[in-house]
C-alpha cells in the first residue's frame, strides 16, 4: 500500500489508515484504539 510500493507503510500507518477509514464509515469511534493489541482483545 499503496499499490505502486507495496509494503511502504509501517504497521501503525496501516492501523491508522485503518482505523481512519472504519470511522469515517461510522464502524467504530473517534477514539477507538486500532492496533495489534488491541485487535486480539475483541
Amino acid at each position: 500500500m499503496p499499490y505502486n510500493a507495496p509494503e511502504s507503510l509501517s504497521a501503525d500507518e496501516v492501523y491508522a489508515l485503518n482505523a481512519f477509514l472504519l470511522n469515517q464509515n461510522g464502524i467504530v469511534l473517534p477514539d477507538t484504539r486500532l492496533d495489534a493489541r488491541s485487535l486480539c482483545q475483541k
